[in-house]
């Protein structure tokens, strides 16, 4: 399947999402070629004793959404490997449960290189942070021949 297949089955059907998804409430909502949305509610779980949510989480929300609109561009077989990620935080945001959004685009796509840069904005739609990323491209590298994971089992989900 290519990277845009593997997501709309997400997007589609929740079963097929990772844990991480169903740990934190963080979904995909939309995938295109070159784009993806996802959101996230800003929940308590997420915050520090401030009571803000800790800018890991906000990271976390636009690391998805940027990898996925990678991940749009994914060839079947292929794989690609992050090399970057920046974050700039505008304004904090409280853990009152509104969802949060992350729309993420390319602005760059060379032969062996991606670029993404996303959006973060709150239920008002008041932008809470901007973040992007660099991301190298292998295609016909199958993401279980990196880092030796073909010569390792992978335990049962659950």
């Amino acid at each position: 399947m290519t990277g845009l297949e593997v997501l709309r089955l997400c997007i589609d059907d929740r079963t097929y999402a990772p844990p991480i998804y169903h740990l934190t409430g963080l979904r995909p909502t939309q995938a295109e070629d070159g784009s993806c949305t996802f959101v996230m509610p800003a929940s308590p779980w997420l915050a520090s004793p401030a009571p803000v949510l800790y800018g890991g989480a906000l990271a976390m929300l636009a690391d998805a959404a940027l990898s996925c609109a990678v991940m749009t561009i994914n060839p079947a077989g292929g794989s690609f490997a992050p090399l970057d990620l920046k974050v700039n935080y505008l304004r904090p945001v409280l853990p009152d449960g509104g969802l949060l959004t992350a729309r993420a685009t390319l602005v760059h796509r060379g032969r062996s290189m991606a670029v993404a840069t996303a959006e973060v904005t709150n239920e008002e739609g008041k932008r809470v942070a901007l973040a992007s990323s660099s991301n190298m491209l292998l295609p016909g590298r199958p993401w279980r021949d990196l880092a030796g994971s073909a010569d390792r089992e992978l335990p049962p989900p659950g």
